[in-house]
């Protein structure tokens, strides 16, 4: 296997300064930017410049102003530009926890497109996390990990709750919701897991297909597999066998987030990668290190660039990720930092932290 490269660039504090934290990220690449949605205000900040080494804005947008009545918890995020839609909108969806729903947001207008809204209540009243879109077919898929996030003891599982849906014209007036089932799936050995629940959590569609990382209570894990030509799902416990929770596709590889050791003072979190080119042989490897609490990642196309939001403290960690090399070279990052910041938040120094073989 060619080397493939993951280094650590850059920490930005920004919203942890400001008493701000996002579950995921997301990249508008008509305007440039990284957009956040705090889990708690609602509110969304955008991150502008190039990564690291340039002075870094934020700027905030209450959603609160423009919708009075989003007062859930909000998880995935997803940006798609009006050139890779139906839409004549550049759009941030965005995954409505509690109560279960997407929301639609118009970036360039900084309004909630409330007629768009899509209830997925009638296929779990909470829980909606993961998005990720196709855009020929413009169909949005939405997983839901089958956690109770309203019961009074805490998170409890609720296979009832665990689904993958499929929102078909996202983009129009009138979207279509489809159930795929995550039941008793086929593995790669063409058998049905009798009694398995499939707990769907990130997700990224790429080379025709929708892929899904998984989160299970029983630990473990599986790459899920969506075709939506055959509408068949099934999982590849070859490929991954652990939990992860944000998962992207980069050129020809995906790329996961995973909590891993929560245990781990260090930060037993980590980023794996998988070539597709393998597919349906090959594993996932492990690219980074040391990272706290992954939550759903996101990149930027042009620079590789890819973004980790940390849960619970509110940094994000940006990750240079390099096409395959022929040799083990870093990247010398240490004059990135940036002296020009103020209170809006800063990057702390970068630091290599592998390349993998």
């Amino acid at each position: 296997m060619l080397n493939i490269s993951l280094v650590l660039l850059s920490v930005f504090d920004g919203l942890s300064l400001q008493n701000r934290s996002a579950e995921s990220c997301a990249y508008d690449t008509v305007n440039a930017q990284w957009i956040f949605v705090d889990q708690e205000s609602n509110q969304i900040d955008t991150l502008t410049g190039l990564y690291p080494g340039t002075r870094t804005t934020l700027e905030p947008t209450d959603l609160m102003a423009t919708d009075t009545s989003f007062d859930g918890l909000s998880l995935g995020t997803l940006f798609v530009a009006a050139a890779d839609s139906p839409s004549e909108k550049n759009l941030l969806f965005i995954a409505n926890a509690v109560p279960s729903e997407i929301l639609v947001y118009d970036v360039d207008a900084d309004a909630l497109i409330a007629s768009q809204t899509v209830d997925l209540s009638a296929f779990g009243p909470v829980g909606t996390n993961g998005l990720c879109y196709d855009p020929d077919n413009d169909v949005l898929y939405a997983t839901n990990i089958g956690i109770d996030l309203t019961s009074t003891s805490g998170p409890a599982y609720m296979d009832s709750l665990s689904s993958i849906v499929a929102i078909e014209g996202i983009s129009g007036e009138n979207p279509q919701t489809v159930r795929i089932s995550v039941e008793n799936p086929m593995d790669q050995d063409g058998r049905n897991v009798t009694g398995k629940t499939y707990r769907p959590n990130g997700c990224s569609f790429a080379r025709g297909k929708a892929w899904f990382v998984e989160s299970p209570i029983e630990g473990g894990g599986s790459l899920g597999i969506y075709d939506p030509e055959t509408q068949q799902f099934s999982i590849n416990t070859d490929i991954l066998d652990y939990d992860a929770g944000g998962l992207i596709a980069v050129g020809d590889y995906l790329v996961l987030s995973s909590v891993g050791d929560r245990a781990d003072a260090a930060g037993g979190g980590f980023l794996a990668y998988y070539d597709l080119n393998e597919y349906p042989d090959g594993k996932f490897q492990v690219g980074l290190r040391r990272l706290m609490i992954p939550g759903d990642i996101a990149y930027d196309p042009e620079t590789n660039i890819v973004c980790v939001p940390e849960l619970g403290n509110g940094d994000v960690t940006f990750v240079q990720f390099a096409e395959p090399i022929t040799s083990t070279e870093t990247v010398d990052t240490t004059s990135t930092t940036n002296e020009d910041a103020d209170a809006s938040g800063a990057f702390r120094a970068g630091v290599v932290m592998s390349t993998i073989a």
